[in-house]
């Protein structure tokens, strides 16, 4: 499945749904049903010699701006179903970067490069 609007690349071995649509933003929901993520971001300086690892992600949820004007999005690593179970977040500018979700045989690999 990908993703390719607004700026925003998401190539993805999950199903990449449309959660909430207002006028300047949008939630997009990648369910993994509480499956292990592996996170690599590159080229972050940072003292983390491979990875960020989540157990048991059900949901990995971007709210992304609709605008030309903004290319931030937050991540949310969901454990259950809305934001009140968010387990960790983050910001990151999706100029020029694409996201990947990936399927492994015993976890889930995201890559933001």
């Amino acid at each position: 499945m990908e993703y390719n609007a607004y700026g925003l690349n998401v190539k993805s071995d999950f199903d990449v749904k449309r959660a909430r649509e207002w006028d300047c933003d949008e939630d997009l929901l990648v369910i993994l049903d509480d499956r292990c993520v592996n996170l690599k971001i590159e080229g972050v300086e940072m003292q983390i010699l491979s990875r960020i690892q989540l157990p048991k992600v059900r949901e990995i949820m971007i709210r992304h701006c609709k605008s030309d004007l903004s290319n931030i999005a937050t991540i949310h690593f969901l454990g259950d179903d809305g934001l009140d179970s968010t387990m960790m977040n983050f910001e990151i500018d999706y100029s020029d970067k694409c996201i990947e979700i990936i399927d492994k045989e015993f976890f889930v690999e995201m890559n933001i490069k």
